[in-house]
């Protein structure tokens, strides 16, 4: 399953972003560490949901969410992170770590870009209901 990306607004500015720059790999890391599948309402099919951690809300219930790929590029341009992958992920990784930093790289740039889309962008990955529910393994 790609990742497309359907959010038509203003790209996000990740300039902050050096190649392999240890402290914006462990940001990526940090927000989006990692994805399981659980089983979807087909009998016998799953889906994938990456965990997303909000580091502003630690020590809260709501510090994590899952959302698909899907849902996630519903809301965020990905074409630099994309780019970003291409140039500086090993072409051994699986398709799901991949995404996984794709979707890293790119919350970690929308954090750290100061615009009213961008916070809007990220205020809505927590406050919109998700497809899943977020307190499943509950």
């Amino acid at each position: 399953q790609d990742i497309v990306e359907t959010s038509a607004d203003s790209p996000i500015n990740s300039s902050f972003v050096g190649k392999g720059t240890p402290g914006n790999m462990l940001l990526f890391d940090m927000l989006c560490p990692g994805w399981i599948d659980i089983c979807s309402q087909q009998k016998g099919k799953y889906t994938k949901a990456y965990a997303f951690a909000n580091a502003d809300a630690c020590g809260t219930d709501d510090n994590v969410i899952f959302r698909t790929a899907g849902e996630f590029a519903e809301l965020f341009p990905l074409s630099e992170a994309k780019l970003w992958a291409g140039e500086s992920c090993s072409p051994r990784l699986s398709s799901s770590e991949k995404h996984r930093r794709i979707m890293g790289y790119t919350l970690a740039a929308c954090r750290n870009t100061a615009s009213t889309r961008s916070e809007q962008r990220c205020r809505a990955l927590w406050n919109q209901p998700g497809r899943l529910r977020d307190k499943f393994l509950k």
